[in-house]
């Protein structure tokens, strides 16, 4: 069963505007809004993790299993990752200096490397995707070359059974971010590369009650972070949040069905790497020019931080879209 462009480019927009408005609360400092955004962070980037599994594991299917070449495969993902990167790092450095009047040059080679995760900036800590989807792509490779998709879809279940387990009895040794989020984001990634097929059959088959279990799921999940969990329980809170973002993809796959076309819809979901990459470092910039003038209004603040994000993500996009266009064309 194979989804519309047009669908996964909803899914794609609900995802982006779920990771900033998640910043936007973060930056809010209202308690209960604080906490809603961090839950929403980890839902909604596992719905672009989930996204990215999606698409390769049903190439890798429809190409009838054939395994994916090492250099044309990391080339493109590659130029797609690191140009609009490479473009946007001069600005988060720029407002990086601006903002705590210092800069370590070693933070900024790990985020030219796309290693943010290791070495995050102040005003861009998000960068820590990259490093992970990248990650993600070397595992792509590897799954290409195994045919774990002849396994039932059982055995995942025992899987996943197992590693909540492992985090609920033993959360005081994944006391980290880092230590949590990989092994989950590269789980579900696995089952959705391999199984993403059976797994819609069955959404389609019973949408009332995936919708119920989604709704149960997020609401499960936020009630962690509102209690602090993310604190106290790092582990049981990130596998919730993560949990929850791969079923909400799976609700929204299986109930997303619009024939009509939007342009709006498309011209997002094609700049929405680039609104990522660009929109947290404008949240303190766009703060920054307010403090100038002496103004000190939530509304004026959100309606010019989504201004310059947008202008921002477009210009990057446009520019590096123009650039591979050129490196693929003298490759031809």
């Amino acid at each position: 069963m194979n989804m519309s462009s047009y669908t996964l480019n909803i899914i794609r927009v609900i995802a982006m505007a779920g990771i900033v408005a998640d910043h936007y609360f973060q930056a809010s400092r209202i308690p209960i809004l604080v906490n809603t955004g961090l839950q929403w962070g980890g839902v909604f980037l596992m719905v672009f993790f989930a996204l990215s599994a999606y698409l390769f594991g049903m190439k890798w299917t429809k190409d009838d299993y054939k395994q994916f070449a090492v250099i044309s495969f990391l080339k493109k993902r590659c130029l797609r990752i690191y140009f609009p990167l490479w473009f946007t790092l001069p600005m988060v450095i720029g407002i990086e200096y601006l903002i705590r009047h210092t800069l370590d040059m070693k933070t900024v080679l790990f985020n030219v490397a796309g290693l943010g995760w290791a070495k995050p900036f102040c005003v861009a800590g998000h960068l820590w995707y990259i490093t992970l989807m990248m990650f993600l792509y070397l595992v792509y490779l590897v799954f290409s070359r195994v045919r774990l998709d002849k396994c039932k879809i059982g055995y995942w279940l025992i899987g996943y059974v197992a590693l909540a387990s492992l985090y609920i009895f033993g959360e005081r040794y994944f006391s980290t971010f880092s230590s949590v989020a990989p092994v989950i984001t590269i789980f579900f990634a696995s089952l959705l590369f391999f199984k993403s097929s059976e797994l819609l059959e069955y959404s389609s088959r019973w949408s009332k009650v995936v919708l119920a279990v989604t709704i149960l799921t997020m609401a499960l999940s936020w009630y962690m972070y509102l209690q602090g969990w993310h604190d106290t329980h790092k582990a049981i809170a990130t596998f919730s949040s993560f949990s929850a973002g791969f079923i909400l993809f799976m609700c929204l796959l299986t109930l997303i069905n619009s024939s009509i076309n939007g342009r709006a819809v498309n011209h997002f979901a094609d700049i929405s790497y680039e609104i990522y990459l660009v929109h947290l470092p404008l949240l303190p910039f766009a703060k920054f020019l307010l403090n100038q003038i002496g103004v000190n209004n939530w509304l004026l603040l959100l309606t010019l931080w989504l201004m310059l994000t947008y202008f921002s993500a477009l210009i990057v996009h446009i520019v590096t879209q123009r650039l591979m266009a050129l490196i693929n064309n003298k490759h031809e």
